[in-house]
């Protein structure tokens, strides 16, 4: 890793994703408590670097993953879950697995790219008031103590190179 140089927010995602704790509070929060998972990490990425999010840069984001979310990345979702219930072919599950993982890589691109253009003050003064903030816009209920597994566990990672 290039210390110089602030982690995208796709290596990010993949670092944080790569730690079972954070990958089962994030999960957590997508499926039992309709959570965006990409959104989340988007937001944990963009306070560790301390960009200017505010308000109107979450509204924008969380638009951007919504649309991503409901025409992409939720119908390759729903299509794995039946490959695996009904153990259809593994090869086609983890062919569908891995454009739904395509399909979320382009989500976080996207977000990146809006985050680059987003200024003015931010809208949180801590990790848990941003991510707060992102669950009440996506508008789904929050499980609380999933969330504050989530908060444990990104405390518990490896500092983020954020440049």
């Amino acid at each position: 890793m290039d210390r110089g140089r602030p982690l995208s927010l796709w290596a990010r995602a993949q670092a944080l994703w790569g730690r079972p704790d954070v990958r089962r509070a994030c999960l957590t929060l997508q499926d039992d408590y309709g959570q965006c998972a990409p959104l989340l990490l988007w937001r944990v990425w963009a306070f560790e670097r301390e960009l200017e999010i505010d308000a109107v840069g979450v509204d924008a984001a969380a638009a951007i993953a919504q649309t991503w979310t409901q025409s992409v990345i939720e119908p390759l979702r729903i299509g794995r879950r039946r490959l695996e219930a009904r153990g259809d072919d593994p090869a086609l599950r983890d062919r569908v697995l891995k454009n739904e993982i395509d399909a979320e890589h382009a989500l976080l691109g996207a977000l990146e790219a809006a985050t680059t253009r987003a200024s003015g003050r931010p809208s949180a003064p801590t990790l848990a008031d941003a991510l707060l903030e992102v669950c009440a816009v996506w508008g789904k209920p929050l499980g609380v103590g999933a969330l504050d597994e989530l908060l444990r566990a990104i405390s518990r990672s490896e500092p983020a190179d954020v440049g």
